[in-house]
């Protein structure tokens, strides 16, 4: 379901609708329930797969929040969003992400063992 609504960021036509699209398919896919902090989890389980660095993963995460922050000015207050090349940058991100996922995808036969693997990345 993730990469289906994933999907949909690449053929929309404006940034709006490819923020909302890629945030939704990475809660799909990230989040375990409804009753976790989202942009924590979120932006600190793609920090973990793919950042190689301290700095590399502080880099990601502030990505990703700023990207939440936008989104959540768009949803909530109508906002438009022109910041470019923020976006670019989140959405080069998104797309390394989806990249790692679908090469490792054979690996896990569970959401929870995807997100158990993330977890014991970021605490090991």
């Amino acid at each position: 379901q993730s990469l289906f609504i994933y999907s949909k960021a690449s053929i929309a036509n404006n940034l709006s609708d490819k923020i909302i699209n890629t945030l939704t398919s990475l809660e799909t896919l990230l989040l375990k329930d409804e009753n976790e902090p989202i942009i924590l989890n979120l932006s600190d389980r793609i920090a973990f797969l793919l950042g190689n660095t301290v700095d590399e993963r502080k880099r990601i995460v502030k990505v990703i929040k700023e990207i939440y922050g936008l989104r959540s000015k768009l949803i909530h207050h109508g906002r438009t969003i022109d910041e470019k090349e923020k976006i670019k940058e989140y959405l080069i991100i998104v797309f390394n992400f989806y990249c790692l996922i679908i090469k490792q995808v054979s690996k896990y036969q569970t959401k929870a063992k995807f997100i158990e693997h993330i977890e014991t990345l970021k605490f090991s």
